[in-house]
């Protein structure tokens, strides 16, 4: 557990320090770096099945040089102290117009689980890891600079036998930076999807909404997830919700 607390400092370190560099080189204009931390009492993912269930932190890296970018997120499981859910995705915007925007994307999903490991006969408790390979297509249209909506689909194809083929297809649309009263902002992603897993004959229709209310020239925001099943036969929760705070860089 140390070491991966050591990893997990040494990382938002470096990159935390390349971020505050991009922002002081006035020339450096080939590569943009961002982040964000989440800390928030329920760990959420749109594949319900993968929901955590228990507090998590969630840190979301972004590294983009022209169409293209790198954003890797590390989930953690706050509660037991050890890793919840790994992704790391590589965009490329296809088009990329005032309005239109089309971007495809191909990442990789480690999802951690408790388990039960067999050695001569005896039954222990370990942590086991599940792979998935992912393809993904994202058009979107952008009706101003605070409204957009799009489209979304998402092919998981499995590693291993632990998990299984998936397939999501979002509708969705975002409203940023509604302006309240004193300054104080809120965005709101709500979007409808439908999840299928053919191998295991289950499917679902979901409503699901993001919102973050922040307040401007401020870093940190406060951020709220719902998650609802429409008509669904997955195993898992039919409404989740979580609440947490999130520290951009």
């Amino acid at each position: 557990m140390t070491v991966r607390m050591l990893l997990f400092v040494l990382i938002m370190t470096t990159f935390h320090s390349l971020v505050k560099a991009q922002k002081e080189d006035s020339t450096g204009h080939a590569m943009e770096f961002a982040g964000s931390v989440n800390i928030n009492n329920n760990g959420i993912a749109l594949v319900p099945t993968f929901s955590l269930g228990k507090p998590s932190a969630i840190i979301e890296l972004s590294a983009k040089k022209n169409r293209f970018s790198f954003i890797p997120q590390l989930r953690y499981n706050l509660k037991d102290r050890q890793p919840w859910n790994f992704i790391f995705w590589g965009r490329y915007k296809m088009i990329d117009t005032n309005k239109l925007k089309v971007s495809v994307g191909s990442f990789s999903s480690i999802v951690f689980r408790d388990g039960t490991a067999v050695s001569n006969g005896i039954a222990t408790e370990s942590l086991t890891a599940s792979r998935l390979l992912i393809g993904e297509l994202i058009p979107s249209y952008q009706f101003s600079p605070k409204v957009s909506v799009g489209l979304y689909y998402m092919f998981a194809k499995a590693l291993d036998t632990t998990v299984n083929d998936l397939h999501l297809v979002s509708l969705n649309s975002t409203f940023s930076k509604i302006n309240l009263t004193k300054g104080f902002l809120l965005t709101v992603k709500p979007q409808v999807y439908y999840l299928g897993i053919p191998e295991l004959d289950q499917q679902g229709l979901y409503g699901n909404a993001s919102l973050a209310l922040s307040k401007k020239e401020i870093p940190v925001s406060i951020t709220s997830m719902f998650n609802k099943a429409i008509s669904s036969n997955l195993v898992a929760k039919d409404f989740v919700w979580n609440v947490g705070i999130t520290y951009s860089f």
